[in-house]
């Protein structure tokens, strides 16, 4: 492996010491992943600052039987990958202990259930995303670009 590599071993630290936490979003066949990051945290520790990204229900299973192993922060569960209506996964979050519920933009107008966490939104890359978006209850987004939120008006 190249030596200016991230890994997790490697970011851990950093995050670590920045009193940070890292969100990890694994796009690879999650158990097998999710269980590389478990060896990681038996040899380093740190379990308290990363925090799962869960999108499907063997996602969730994995990750509640880590928490009997771990002291892992409440995972954020999404919507992007669900079989199930918006609404019905915003009914159930709640009771898998979440920290937050994620929702794809497009998905924003299908959603009439509280989920009773906070809503986070992807993708928001322009002001115009933004506006739409903020006409919901949402605390939090993703983006890649470099939008500074304050430039953006709601008229």
């Amino acid at each position: 492996m190249p030596k200016h590599s991230c890994t997790l071993d490697a970011l851990l630290p950093r995050v670590v010491a920045a009193d940070d936490w890292l969100v990890l979003d694994i796009k690879t066949p999650f158990v097998p992943t999710a269980n590389v990051v478990s060896d990681v945290l038996r040899r380093e520790g740190h379990a308290d600052r990363l925090i799962f990204q869960l999108y499907r229900p063997e996602d969730v299973r994995w990750f509640e039987t880590a928490v009997k192993e771990f002291e892992l922060p409440r995972p954020i569960i999404t919507a992007y990958a669900a079989k199930r209506s918006v609404n019905h996964l915003a009914s159930q979050v709640s009771r898998l202990r979440a920290a937050a519920f994620t929702v794809a933009i497009n998905k924003l107008p299908a959603l009439r259930v509280d989920p009773g966490l906070p809503l986070l939104v992807h993708p928001i890359h322009d002001c115009k995303d933004w506006r739409e978006a903020s006409i919901y209850p949402v605390r939090g987004i993703y983006t890649i670009s470099q939008l500074n939120l304050s430039n953006c008006t709601s008229h």
